[in-house]
């Protein structure tokens, strides 16, 4: 697999082989899971999951609700659409997406979403 371009077509990877880094189990939402597993048993497509690959490991980066709950249900294969990257780079494109949702909310809110206002808050 080259780590240098993106795969035309998803493919169907082991999810087994799937470094989970960038989402906390504790980040999964257990009612999206549970619908996702209904979907599974009803014969509803995925749509696929997003992999990155470094040219070793595979990263998903978005479907860990689906992940889970074809998991659960003894399934070993999705379908993924495979993109080039990094954990660190998933990590520092999530970074940039927050500081660009604050930024807008900032703009658009009434709310004091300054770091000094959720600390003072979090007392």
């Amino acid at each position: 697999m080259n780590a240098h371009r993106e795969i035309d077509e998803p493919s169907v990877v082991d999810i087994r082989a799937l470094h989970m880094d960038f989402q906390a189990p504790e980040c999964l939402n257990e009612e999206d899971v549970q619908r996702y597993g209904a979907d599974l048993e009803n014969g509803v497509p995925f749509e696929p999951i997003i992999v990155c690959f470094d040219g070793a490991s595979l990263f998903l980066k978005d479907g860990f609700h689906r992940v889970e709950a074809a998991r659960r249900r003894g399934l070993t294969e999705l379908t993924a659409e495979i993109l080039p990257g990094t954990l660190e780079q998933m990590e520092e494109e999530y970074r940039s997406m927050v500081v660009q949702a604050m930024a807008e909310l900032r703009r658009t809110s009434q709310f004091d979403l300054s770091a000094e206002s959720w600390s003072r808050d979090r007392e």
